[in-house]
């Protein structure tokens, strides 16, 4: 199954990715130059111009700009177009410091949620999904994101935001979510409350789930039944020395989720089936 949202960027050689970086470093650093006095003053320091970079490869020679730097710019100081173009804001949390705030163009909106697309795409997602999103809908840019994203793929979207796990979990159930959008911490805590409710629940991976310390975390959060690459190919729903990327290819993963869901549904228990693909996270990064 071909999952691309953008295959004209997604399956491009990496001859033709070079060709797009190199031109838009160089661009970018001439804007930037042109205005952002906040780091041209710190190129300057530096020795380093515009005409300097050529290519991705001179990205050594430009300054680094630490978080010190975002907060001592606070708020428009690393502003790189007239403010009347920014439809938006996000921004850190403060918690340790001064807010971090970065401004959205329409353009850079669209960029976003082009990217947020690509990864429901790649996860498998389709206009036939409903997809709930549970990242904070403030200054946080992963509610937002997501929402947008969802939007482009044709997904029906639950704009749920964080918290109020049982609201959660009801429409969860209610209006049936096929994808969550949420930090694994919070899936996990999810999990938890599922299994104080009776859920059964099972974890299923084409790696193995000791790695990571998943198998460990899944088992004292939710108290899940792992079955993973190991459990397929000890028991012999694969040969033992089968290996595939980080151990078996999604196509089987779906196979065993079918099998899966018919017993689990066969116990009339309450249950949560769980799953986690790799066929998009390739075993050097």
């Amino acid at each position: 199954m071909k999952r691309y949202y953008q295959p004209e960027i997604e399956t491009a050689p990496r001859e033709k990715i070079l060709e797009i970086q190199n031109e838009k470093i160089v661009r970018q650093v001439r804007h930037v130059w042109d205005n952002v006095p906040y780091y041209r003053h710190l190129m300057e320091e530096k020795g380093v111009t515009p005409d300097d970079i050529k290519s991705v490869d001179d990205i050594r020679k430009l300054p680094f700009l630490s978080k010190a730097d975002l907060r001592d710019a606070y708020p428009y100081g690393l502003l790189g177009t007239d403010l009347k173009n920014c439809v938006r804001i996000q921004s850190t949390s403060g918690t340790t410091g001064r807010r971090v705030v970065a401004f959205y163009t329409q353009k850079d909106i669209d960029l976003w949620e082009d990217c947020t697309a690509r990864a429901i795409v790649a996860a498998g997602g389709t206009e036939e999904d409903v997809v709930q999103v549970c990242y904070g809908y403030g200054l946080f840019t992963g509610g937002p994101g997501l929402h947008g994203g969802s939007h482009k793929v044709g997904c029906l979207t639950l704009p749920m935001s964080s918290g109020n796990t049982e609201r959660q979990i009801q429409f969860m159930m209610d209006l049936g979510t096929t994808i969550l959008c949420c930090t694994p911490s919070y899936a996990a805590y999810i999990g938890e409350s599922l299994a104080e409710q009776g859920y059964n629940q099972t974890l299923l991976l084409g790696s193995d789930a000791a790695f990571g310390g998943r198998e460990l975390y899944f088992t004292q959060h939710g108290n899940y039944t792992m079955r993973d690459y190991k459990y397929y190919t000890q028991n012999g729903f694969l040969p033992e020395d089968y290996f595939v990327w980080w151990g078996y290819e999604d196509k089987y993963l779906f196979q065993f989720a079918r099998d899966e869901v018919t017993r689990m549904a066969e116990e009339g228990e309450p249950f949560n089936l769980t799953m986690l693909t790799v066929d998009t996270h390739f075993t050097d990064g």
